[in-house]
This record gives structure tokens, sequence and C-alpha cells, in this order.
């Protein structure tokens, strides 16, 4: 694999990072204007409101995931998005620096 990969790859994770940096900072105004409680409970304010607006006919995947709990409070302590979405994010690299070269890298 040559160096061209290396642009792209940190693209994605200053964007992971970023992203999660606007959500966190969303969060904590949402919390000052009282949208909610407290920070921690924006995840479960935003599946309320996703039960109001996804149906089972259009978004049959999202809402099964809505109704089943994915946006309710996660009682794991160890649970974190960020941790969560920069390892899957790591692990892919890591695959894809161990794949063999692609036909057009290994011409340049």
């Amino acid at each position: 694999m040559n160096g061209s990969i290396g642009p792209p790859l940190l693209l994605l994770l200053s964007g992971h990072v970023s992203s999660q940096a606007q959500l966190a900072s969303t969060v904590v105004e949402g919390a000052r204007q009282g949208l909610f409680g407290e920070p921690g409970q924006a995840t479960e304010v935003f599946g309320e409101l996703l039960r109001t607006v996804v149906s089972a006919e259009r978004f049959p995947a999202l809402h099964a995931a809505v109704v089943g709990g994915a946006f309710a409070p996660m009682q794991d302590p160890t649970y974190a998005p960020f941790e969560f979405g920069l390892a899957l994010m790591l692990d892919g690299i890591d695959e894809l620096m161990r794949q063999p070269p692609l036909s057009n890298e290994s011409e340049s």
C-alpha cells in the first residue's frame, strides 16, 4: 500500500473527531436551553423524537432499532460512542493495511 491512502484516512479520523466534538457541544447547549435535563439524556430524547417520525413501513430497520431501545440510556459504563467509533475505524484501517496492494497501487 502506498502513501496515497494516508490523506483519506486522516480525513476519516479527523471527521469522526470533529463530528463528535460538534455533537458534544450541541448536547451541552441543548441541556443549557432546557431541551432535556442533562447532556446524558440527549440520546434518550432523540430516540423519543424518532419514535414519532419513523414508521415501521417506511424505515423497518430503523424503527426496529428505535423500538428495541437503541437510543435508551446505556447501563454499561464502558459504552462510549466516540471510543466505539474510533475503535471500529482503527480496526478497519489495520485490516486495510494488512491487505495486499490493489493492482493500480502497485503500478505507482
